[in-house]
């Protein structure tokens, strides 16, 4: 029966059993004290550590005629353990292990009483199965209490039969337990002195600074680490014999700091030198970092000092200095409104941290009036509130786009484009925003609106025509061929102009894409590189600066990454190098790695037979029918299938999700599927859409291939 057993142990709390004076009035008379206390008197007299705990309860076993001893101590990291130092079964040694307290008899003793079962253990504590299968008839514990009278463990003995114990036994159990918790705090104590010495060398050797200790009368050095004698090109026993003259370069005034070291108290930081040049073995001179002060050893002074290499430390904050300074320029040189503000615990903003002479110019603030106000108050329409749609969006995707109304110093009012994006610095979330004055853009846009409007009027006008040239049907049947001509005409010119407008906003964002990834991205990947240069160059030893370079690097890389997005986004610049197919695969595996939708391609005709135009459309449909399936399908499965068919290119998108309806399909605010539809409908294709309820959608787009692409087909064919 191995005692591993309590390590299981998981009981109720039972009430336990008092030692009392009544009890001990019932106990039988003080005869064999004195044999009891000479058999553990020279059981343990010369014996410490191990063995003076194996010995104890071997002897505590025996002088109460126990099968079962042991000594613990309290665990240090759970008060509601213990561990033992020695177990006896009967006549053997039992490897140390740990239970919990709970429901065991052993609770009680921990927590200060003495406990004494003479018999009927198992009954009194029923759910303590080891008891049970120990067979445990009777159970004697008493506490160990040290120097501050705080329980640290406990002697306890268990036997299979009743225990009667003398009265007298009692009280020499107490003197053992005092001994055994002198010993425990002996041990304790020599424990803490060897990992103390133990630590103090391994942070002197491991410590990446140089550290020494010399002399306070002789200024000799007496020890040195290993980074000291690596950073002089010393060995150890050649450096103490130097005194502190020999590696420095500025004698005088390493005197006067030494005297002024030595007036100090002992163990006061009475030493702080920045920029003070030393030498080296081979006679190069660099600049240190020196700290130290002094104390007392055998009635003597000395001093210890630490000392870094900040060479390359001040080389290096010249240079990101200098950094700092490009990143102002191009902070304040943009030609877009810049602004920098924090987030509060609730997501509401604070105050501007930042703003760049583009939106003082506009806005006609000045930088300290705008570190007077929040965001939310140079938004006219609100933006920025903390439960703001615009705001929660930017704080789930880390960047949102919108479009508001600044308000001027003079009260007037812009609207503007913001993009803003959401980031850690220095440990806090920080927002940057970049707003665009679109006043020009809005002026546009309520031109075209009112030319719709017109055009609007004049469909109105000639549709009221014709219902007036319909009563006279018969008379006037010319007239109204002519007017359902112009009417005809007119719906063209909104197509054709439809179409211009697609092809602008094309060409508009591949100009756009190009010019952020040609010029912003390369101007990002150069500052990325400086900085790569620039952390390669600091020291190992200086985290605080290598921890900011690299917080800098991933900032940087987070802004080339999102550049990067923000580019293929517009319009993927792999569409123009490498065509519709390839296009639609790396569209496709960006769906895979935002969603769990899986996605089938089947590229079965070659992509040389599309035209410009019908390039860009077919992408298009094919993003606007994988953008709704994520938002809107449920569906967990994706087929694309693209294949020539006669003089025709077939493209279907089918997926598996809840299937879209028909009132969905002819919606007017629908626009999505209007816009496939509208470009489609421009390259003289045609356009089915079709769902099932559970079963999915289907899309299938036909477009004629031009005649001079199906020529060059055949003659690369007939080539090939």
């Amino acid at each position: 029966m191995g005692w591993d057993l309590f390590s299981k142990i998981q009981i109720t709390i039972q009430p336990a059993a008092k030692y009392t004076k009544q009890t001990m009035r019932s106990m039988n008379h003080k005869s064999g004290t004195e044999d009891l206390l000479r058999l553990l008197v020279e059981s343990v007299s010369s014996k410490t550590g191990e063995e003076f705990f194996n010995t104890l309860v071997r002897s505590l076993a025996s002088a109460f005629g126990a099968r079962y001893s042991l000594i613990s101590e309290r665990k240090a990291d759970d008060k509601d353990e213990v561990k033992t130092l020695a177990v006896w079964d009967t006549n053997h040694f039992v490897d140390n292990f740990e239970y919990p307290l709970a429901g065991t008899p052993c609770e009680n003793v921990i927590k200060g009483d003495i406990c004494y079962y003479p018999n009927n253990i198992r009954s009194r504590f029923p759910e303590d199965k080891d008891l049970i299968e120990l067979n445990a008839e009777s159970y004697l514990g008493i506490p160990i209490l040290d120097s501050s009278n705080n329980v640290i463990g406990h002697l306890s003995a268990i036997d299979i039969n009743p225990m009667e114990i003398n009265p007298h036994n009692i009280s020499i159990l107490k003197i053992f337990a005092a001994r055994a918790a002198t010993e425990m705090e002996r041990l304790a104590v020599e424990k803490a002195l060897k990992t103390s010495e133990n630590k103090y060398r391994m942070l002197f050797e491991r410590e990446s600074d140089a550290v020494m200790v010399l002399d306070g009368e002789t200024l000799q050095f007496e020890d040195a680490n290993q980074a000291t004698l690596e950073l002089f090109g010393y060995k150890k026993e050649e450096y103490l014999k130097l005194k502190v003259w020999d590696i420095s370069n500025e004698k005088e005034k390493t005197r006067s700091t030494i005297q002024s070291v030595l007036k100090k108290q002992p163990v006061e930081l009475s030493l702080r030198v920045h920029g003070r040049e030393c030498i080296k073995k081979n006679g190069t001179i660099f600049l240190a970092e020196i700290s130290g002060g002094t104390y007392i050893s055998n009635g003597r002074k000395k001093i210890v000092a630490a000392l870094r290499d900040i060479s390359e430390q001040v080389r290096a904050a010249e240079a990101i200095r200098y950094s700092e300074d490009r990143y102002r320029q191009l902070f304040n040189n943009s030609n877009d409104m810049l602004f920098v503000h924090e987030l509060n615990a609730d997501n509401s903003s604070t105050k501007f941290k930042e703003a760049n002479d583009t939106a003082c110019k506009l806005l006609k603030f000045s930088k300290e009036e705008f570190k007077e106000f929040y965001p939310v108050e140079l938004s006219i329409e609100g933006a920025f509130q903390p439960n703001n749609t615009i705001k929660q969006e930017m704080v789930k995707n880390k960047q949102v786009r919108f479009e508001t109304i600044f308000r001027t110093k003079d009260n007037g009012k812009m609207p503007v484009e913001v993009n803003a994006h959401l980031f850690s610095f220095k440990g806090k979330p920080t927002v940057v925003s970049m707003a665009r004055d679109i006043s020009e853009r809005r002026k546009n846009e309520e031109i075209l609106l009112k030319y719709q409007d017109h055009l609007e009027e004049l469909v109105e006008e000639r549709t009221a025509k014709l219902q007036n040239t319909n009563i006279k049907l018969n008379q006037q049947i010319n007239e109204r061929k002519k007017a359902e001509k112009a009417l005809k005409q007119s719906h063209e010119q909104l197509r054709q102009l439809s179409t211009h407008l697609e092809t602008a906003r094309e060409d508009e964002r591949a100009w756009i894409a190009r010019e952020i990834h040609d010029e912003l991205g390369q101007t990002l990947t150069a500052l990325k590189m400086d900085v790569a240069w620039l952390a390669n160059q600091l020291p190992k030893s200086n985290k605080p600066l290598l921890e900011k370079s690299d917080a800098i690097l991933q900032m940087l890389k987070q802004v080339i990454q999102k550049t990067q997005k923000i580019s293929q986004e517009l319009h993927p610049s792999i569409l123009d190098h490498l065509g519709f197919i390839a296009a639609t695969s790396w569209l496709v595996e960006e769906v895979e790695k935002r969603t769990a939708i899986r996605c089938s391609l089947s590229m079965n005709a070659d992509d040389t037979l599309l035209d410009e135009k019908s390039k860009i459309a077919l992408f298009r449909v094919s993003q606007e029918a994988l953008t709704n399936i994520m938002r809107h399908s449920r569906a967990t499965k994706v087929v694309i299938c693209f294949k020539k068919a006669g003089n025709f290119l077939i493209l279907t998108i089918e997926d598996n999700g809840i299937g879209i309806t028909a009132s969905q399909i002819t919606d007017s605010r629908s626009f999505g599927i209007m816009g496939i539809q509208e470009r489609i409908l421009s390259l003289n294709g045609e356009v089915k859409i079709y769902g099932k309820t559970n079963q999915g959608t289907f899309i299938k787009v036909r477009i004629p291939i031009k005649q001079e692409k199906l020529q060059e087909y055949v003659r690369n064919l007939n080539y090939g």
